[in-house]
């Protein structure tokens, strides 16, 4: 628990509060001290305090031994500030004008790339219009030929019936005339054998009546 404390107490003690504290009383007309930045910030350590006050004090005596600037020479440098401003100031002002001219051309270059895609693309898509169109028409085509050869095929077919009746007529036909040739030809048959049998069973007339 104690270390617990002593760690809290240590963090309150730092470089910016107490070298705060120190300008504060000195420009107060106060002697800052150890016993008394310690009272002002309520605890902490006193050997981080007397490090941070030593640093204090020794960057006051550093800035406080330097001699003043003179006029010539804070002239002198306020005109080279104004200078390297001056080339600052124009050196980012042509970085804008050349990076705002590279930005316009990578615009007018991608404009132009993005016409020639959009051209690209109009080319494609009546490309594809006509290859649709294409395909319409030989799918109609197809269709139409498809329905031909059902037409035909269905002719066909009934071409092919009335060949086969007819075929079936003209074979009945046949064996009706063969049926009746036979006929007639056994009824001829028979009627010369009666004659004949008649004609031999006549008398002979003598050759002198």
């Amino acid at each position: 628990m104690k270390g617990k404390r002593f760690q809290v107490a240590r963090e309150l003690a730092t470089e910016e509060i107490v070298w705060s504290i120190a300008q504060q009383m000195h420009d107060a007309g106060q002697e800052p001290s150890i016993v008394r930045i310690h009272a002002r910030i309520g605890g902490g350590s006193f050997t981080t305090v007397k490090r941070h006050l030593d640093a204090w004090k020794a960057q006051r005596l550093v800035t406080s031994s330097l001699p003043p600037v003179p006029d010539m020479l804070q002239q002198k440098m306020d005109e080279l500030v104004k200078n390297i401003w001056h080339i600052a100031i124009t050196c980012a002002t042509e970085e804008v004008a050349y990076a705002r001219a590279e930005a316009e051309k990578h615009v007018a270059q991608a404009r132009a790339e993005t016409a020639e895609a959009e051209h690209a693309i109009n080319i494609l898509e009546n490309q594809v219009d006509d290859l649709d169109s294409a395909v319409a028409q030989m799918q109609q085509e197809r269709d139409d030929a498809r329905s031909a050869l059902v037409q035909a095929q269905a002719a066909t077919g009934i071409a092919e019936a009335r060949l086969a009746d007819m075929q079936r007529q003209l074979e009945a036909h046949i064996a009706e005339l063969t049926h009746t040739r036979s006929e007639a030809r056994a009824r001829l048959v028979g009627e010369v054998e009666a004659l004949r049998r008649h004609l031999d069973a006549a008398p002979t007339r003598p050759s002198g009546a």
